[in-house]
């Protein structure tokens, strides 16, 4: 286990008997052995009451034999946290909404030209937000590393797509599709990269390290295997 910086549970009006008792259930479920590390950090009222790591960011995964090193997950580790980046991404859009600079009923042709193609001129912002925009998915090729940083190769493919219905009519996961909608959204309106944007609005005012989309190289080996 490693502890980061606490407060005492009455400086955020709570007790030691409830953060102990949130510690014991994370132990409870890092025994169930679902997973190799778990990293907790709880704040009330503001306060950090709770900022604990327990188990390995690499080395004690399903398949790692007895003779690979384990390497202990500590409060500073970073972990890739996937499609909770959908999240982060809501966060810019509606920053930008309350700048003025989008709204979320426009259509996302107004912002990318050419997405109206294939009967896509109704699809809103707010469509994309809310996995309703009814083009959930994207051709294999476009996830293929080469590609994925090639705004002309992925807006073209963003354009190209045909929806399965109508705009708002299902609900349909959009899991790699919708980020790249709403990250040209935010190029068109800003004329930067949504990395860019993010850093700006959020992560450099709040002195985050982290949190942002993807890695740079030279950090890579200081983030825990997903396994």
């Amino acid at each position: 286990t490693d502890f980061g910086e606490e407060v005492p549970a009455d400086e955020a009006d709570t007790t030691p008997a409830a953060v102990e008792s949130m510690w014991r259930t994370v132990q409870g479920w890092y025994r169930s052995g679902v997973h190799p590390a778990l990293q907790v950090c709880v704040r009330r009222h503001g306060k950090v009451i709770l900022n604990r790591s327990i188990g390995h960011a690499s080395g004690n995964g399903p398949r790692d034999g007895r003779e690979v090193e384990k390497v202990p997950a500590t409060v500073d580790t970073p972990f890739c946290v996937y499609s909770t980046s959908k999240a982060i991404t809501a966060f810019v859009v509606h920053k930008l909404v309350e700048r003025g600079l989008l709204d979320l009923h426009d259509p996302v042709a107004e912002y990318i030209p050419g997405y109206e193609k294939n009967r896509k001129h109704r699809i809103t912002v707010g469509h994309v937000l809310a996995h309703r925009a009814a083009v959930p998915n994207l051709p294999r090729s476009a996830l293929d590393l080469d590609n994925l940083g090639d705004r002309a190769y992925m807006t073209e493919i963003l354009s190209s797509a045909a929806p399965f219905a109508k705009p708002g009519r299902y609900l349909a996961y959009h899991a790699v599709s919708g980020g790249f909608i709403l990250g040209e959204v935010v190029h068109a309106v800003t004329g930067k990269d949504i990395r860019e944007v993010l850093a700006e609005e959020f992560l450099d005012p709040l002195g985050f390290r982290w949190t942002n989309y993807g890695v740079d190289p030279s950090d890579t080996g200081r983030v825990a295997v997903n396994y």
